[in-house]
C-alpha cells in the first residue's frame, strides 16, 4: 500500500487496483506463517546442520549451500513453540533477513498466495506482545502470521553469530 500511496493520492490509482502482497506460507505445528515472496531465495528439503559451538543460542548450526555456510535459526525457540528435531520431511527456507542470508527450518512448506495490503493487520495496532511479526491476516482458513525477517535476531545474537563465524 505504501508503496502506491503517491499514487492514491493524485488520484492515478484507487485503493481496489493495489496490488496484492505476494507471500509464501509454511508451517510451524499446527501454526500457519509467511514470509514476504522477495525475501525468500530458495526452499529445499532440510538437512542437518553441522553445529555452530560459539554461535548464539538461537542457531541451530550451519548449512553449506552451495558452497557458502549459511547459519539455521531455531525458528521454534523464537516463537515459543516447543522444540522438535528437524525430520527428513522438513524443509529448510533460505532468507535475506536484514543483509543476513539466513535458514528457517519449518514442518512443512505451504503455498504462495497474493494477499491484498488491506487484509494484512499491523501488528503496531495489537495489543499484545507481537514484536517478532509484521503483520497477521485472516484467511477462511484461519490466522496467517507474517514474521518480520528483519527482528529475526537481535543485535546482540548478531554480534554473537559475527564472532562465531570468524567474520
Amino acid at each position: 500500500m505504501k508503496d502506491h500511496l503517491g499514487l492514491m493520492v493524485k488520484g492515478l490509482l484507487k485503493p481496489e487496483e493495489m496490488l496484492p502482497m505476494d507471500l509464501v506460507s509454511f508451517w510451524l505445528d499446527d501454526y500457519c506463517y509467511a514470509l514476504e515472496l522477495q525475501g525468500v531465495r530458495q526452499s529445499f528439503r532440510a538437512v542437518a546442520p553441522h553445529p555452530l559451538p560459539e554461535g548464539p543460542s538461537s542457531i541451530t548450526g550451519i548449512v553449506n549451500v552451495h558452497g557458502q555456510a549459511i547459519p539455521v535459526v531455531n525458528l521454534r525457540s523464537k516463537l515459543n513453540l516447543p522444540p522438535r528435531n528437524l525430520a527428513p520431511e522438513d524443509s529448510l527456507i533460505w532468507v535475506e533477513a536484514a543483509s543476513q542470508d539466513l535458514l528457517l527450518a519449518v514442518d512443512r512448506m505451504g503455498e504462495v498466495l497474493q494477499v491484498p495490503d488491506e487484509q494484512i493487520v499491523d501488528v503496531a495496532q495489537m495489543p499484545d506482545d507481537v514484536e517478532l511479526f509484521k503483520g497477521i491476516v485472516s484467511l477462511e482458513e484461519g490466522i496467517l502470521f507474517i514474521p518480520d525477517l528483519g527482528r529475526l535476531l537481535d543485535i546482540r545474537e548478531r554480534e554473537i553469530l559475527q564472532h562465531a563465524m570468524g567474520s
